[in-house]
């Protein structure tokens, strides 16, 4: 009678310490991270931290065409102020094919009021505010809206990759890749990716050398309430 109840005692005593083990790495988990639970060959429990972003993720708009002043338009739409109408009228009234329609849809969309738009329809993002929920990325037509690392300093304002002649025929803010940002960087943080000039935030040391250069100015400093990236 003695055995049986000492060999229950001990498997409760198995179960209760098998729980704790796992309530263990769960809260660890949920504090510090994501983290992997190996078992060794005698059952311990070992945790394997893995890499986590430590920054959070902001949306950013990647065009400064706002306007026909500065983006060339293909014809006057009269139609609802809806970026996804526009976008699905002819593909759009904008000659360049991913320039800003500039009609609002993402600040609507925005619960925490991180996007506003100006008298001109341009977006504004206020950093300070965005959630980096992704609402206004889904809303954009054009695919102009990124969630990026709020460490984030210089961006490319620009999305198209079009050769540098036909993307100054549609916007006179618009990449070119005449490569002179790349030549200037000594962080190795630029490279011409289809026509386009692409700046790695992780290797980006923020300093403007790349800004300084571009004959388009259209990298730009990535402040606390910004347009562009």
């Amino acid at each position: 009678m003695l055995n049986i109840l000492f060999a229950l005692l001990s498997a409760l005593l198995l179960v209760v310490i098998a729980g704790l083990g796992v309530w263990l790495v769960s809260t660890l988990s949920d504090k510090y991270g994501a983290i992997e639970a190996i078992l060794s060959e005698n059952d311990s429990v070992k945790l394997k931290p893995k890499p986590i972003n430590k920054y959070r993720l902001v949306a950013v708009i990647r065009c400064k065409g706002f306007g026909s002043k500065l983006a060339k338009e293909r014809f006057f739409y009269d139609g609802l102020a809806s970026c996804q109408l526009a976008h699905h009228t002819a593909g759009g009234f904008k000659a360049c094919a991913v320039g800003c329609l500039s009609l609002g849809d993402c600040a609507r969309v925005c619960e925490s009021e991180a996007l506003e738009t100006n008298e001109e329809g341009a977006p504004f993002v206020d950093l300070s505010k965005c959630s980096g929920c992704g609402d206004c990325v889904a809303a954009c037509p054009r695919g102009i809206i990124a969630l990026v690392p709020s460490q984030t300093q210089y961006g490319v304002s620009c999305m198209s990759h079009e050769k540098g002649i036909m993307v100054q025929e549609d916007c006179s803010v618009g990449c070119t890749a005449c490569g002179k940002c790349l030549k200037v960087c000594d962080y190795s943080a630029i490279e011409i990716v289809d026509f386009l000039a692409v700046i790695d935030p992780e290797k980006c040391v923020a300093c403007g050398e790349c800004a300084k250069v571009c004959p388009i100015q259209c990298i730009d400093y990535v402040d606390s309430t910004v347009t562009l990236v």
